[in-house]
């Protein structure tokens, strides 16, 4: 589908001419710095697992290079779960645990600095869990020895979760198809993160926050989430949010701040939305021809007014690019 150009007026054009072209210039060396950083990151923690020489799995166990770990709560009869993961360093996935666990967590990590700590306890019909990583600070030169690192963590499809994730400079690939997430904050550093729903959370989730700082982040089904309200803060780089799905809640919120950054918002076709957004020199915005413009900083889909079901979103942006589209 089409999409037009929201620009200011033309007397403001013609006035700060000389000033957008010095700020294009500026925002093109940054997103280049930007792209620069996140190349250096990847480079440091590219997979090779051919150095890891790890000997034998157990619940701790260690080698020369690397510490293999696997934890596990068996389900008691727990009617939510509280998890508080910290792991700033590595690749981590996430997926369903097996039948009669509340949680499970595979592990490797390279680097003899560091070790991970694992806690858990339970407060009537609630278990508390928490892991992190413990030992040394890893300086920028260090971050090579720890390549390799790497968890999957698995969470129950039954028991109802609150989440926070703190990824740091970790790479995530956050699939929460099949869990029960009644509130999910994920902060993250400078890193390459995608998350994604396939399938509508079998709950209503009251929040869902997200904290990105000079990354590259994508968010995919996140219409499937059942979120009541939404918050995403991003720093700097290239921020994708795809608000597809077939379960967004009735007059849901949701509120994106972003700095120095390209952001694409995607939305499903025929969801009634209006979305609030900057218009100035140094923030170009795109929006689907459909969408009418009913304020100086607000547009709404053709469906969107006195409908109950409308989803509203307020975007707040510095310098860069903002983009709506539709997806079937």
């Amino acid at each position: 589908m089409k999409s037009r150009d929201i620009k200011p007026p033309e007397h403001q054009r013609r006035a700060l001419h000389i000033v957008a072209g010095c700020a294009v210039v500026f925002v093109v060396l940054a997103i280049a710095t930007i792209a620069c950083a996140t190349y250096l990151f990847t480079a440091a923690f590219s997979h090779d697992h051919d150095e890891e020489h790890v000997q034998a799995d157990g619940d701790v166990t260690q080698s020369r290079r690397a510490i293999r770990s696997f934890f596990e709560v068996a389900d008691e009869g727990e009617r939510r779960v509280k998890a508080d993961i910290e792991l700033a360093l590595g690749h981590i996935t996430t997926s369903t645990a097996e039948q009669g666990a509340l949680f499970q967590a595979e592990g490797v990590v390279i680097g003899a600095q560091l070790r991970p700590r694992f806690d858990h306890s339970r407060n009537g019909d609630e278990a508390e869990i928490s892991l992190s990583l413990d030992g040394e600070d890893v300086s920028f030169r260090g971050l090579r020895g720890t390549r390799g690192s790497r968890w999957q963590l698995y969470f129950s499809d039954s028991v109802p979760l609150d989440l926070d994730l703190m990824l740091g400079a970790a790479e995530g690939d956050l699939n929460f198809t099949g869990i029960p997430i009644e509130r999910l904050s994920v902060e993250c550093g400078m890193a390459s993160i995608s998350l994604r729903f396939d399938e509508p959370n079998p709950v209503v989730m009251n929040r869902l926050d997200i904290e990105a700082g000079l990354s590259e982040f994508t968010a995919r089904g996140l219409g499937n989430a059942r979120f009541e309200a939404f918050e995403f803060d991003g720093g700097a780089g290239q921020f994708t949010l795809d608000f597809s799905g077939e379960a967004i809640m009735p007059g849901a919120e949701a509120e994106i701040n972003v700095g120095l950054a390209s952001l694409t918002v995607l939305l499903p076709a025929g969801q009634p939305v209006v979305v609030e957004a900057p218009v100035s020199f140094m923030t170009k915005v795109e929006f689907p021809d459909s969408f009418e413009r009913v304020g100086r900083h607000s547009w709404a889909s053709p469906n969107a007014a006195g409908n109950s079901r409308t989803f509203h979103i307020e975007i707040d942006a510095g310098p860069g690019s903002i983009e709506v589209k539709l997806v079937e």
